[in-house]
């Protein structure tokens, strides 16, 4: 939260659990300050947890494991979809 709001940031990917926050929550915060914001939110857990920030803006999900080539299409699908949600 404290780098998106120093900076221009284009898509921000978060995971769901985090060792100091909640992820869903960031999606949130994020959401209620630019609901424009690209999210791309990402978990190892339930898939249950990845609907959950879908619902709450996140534009795009992925369960882990992840790779390189899923998170920069991931991210493609964020930019690309920018203010059309």
């Amino acid at each position: 939260m404290k780098l998106y709001l120093r900076h221009s940031i284009d898509v921000v990917v978060t995971d769901i659990r985090m060792p100091h926050g909640d992820g869903i929550e960031l999606i949130a915060a994020l959401k209620g300050l630019d609901d424009n914001v690209s999210i791309v939110a990402i978990s190892g857990e339930e898939r249950r947890r990845l609907d959950a920030a879908q619902g709450r803006g996140a534009r795009v999900t992925l369960s882990k494991p992840i790779t390189r080539e899923g998170l920069l299409a991931a991210v493609a699908k964020a930019v690309d979809t920018q203010g059309q949600g």
